[in-house]
């Protein structure tokens, strides 16, 4: 099922309306089978409709562009390691830190604080 948002062309009223599919809708309107329930007008049309985005879809996303930010920079800390004294356990430290959930910063947090570093990782 999908449902449009449709427009009287003659009056301008806007109303919803459930088709079983595209073809259905584009069926009915041929066949003159659409009017408005108002002035019982035969010019129908479909409105611009945004789709609907489930909230599940909307975090993923963010959380994927999370992700991204989060491994670009502990790239970029990984290949400058050997300028700010990061060792390979540090660095294996902060990845399980990051496989845990935690966001970048938070986990480099974690990683100063075990290894004892205060200065800029």
């Amino acid at each position: 099922m999908i449902k449009y948002k449709l427009i009287c062309k003659n009056c301008k009223n806007v109303f919803n309306s459930w088709f079983s599919d595209s073809k259905e809708y584009e069926k009915l309107k041929k066949k003159k089978y659409l009017n408005c329930h108002i002035c019982d007008s035969r010019k129908i049309e479909k409105t611009l409709m945004a789709p609907k985005t489930p909230a599940k879809a909307i975090k993923k996303v963010a959380d994927k562009q999370k992700a991204s930010a989060s491994e670009k920079k502990k790239k970029s800390l990984i290949q400058t390691s050997g300028n700010r004294g990061m060792t390979n356990e540090m660095i294996a430290y902060l990845n399980s830190q990051l496989r845990k959930g935690l966001d970048f910063d938070d986990a480099l947090d974690k990683v100063r604080e075990k290894f004892g570093h205060s200065g800029d990782l």
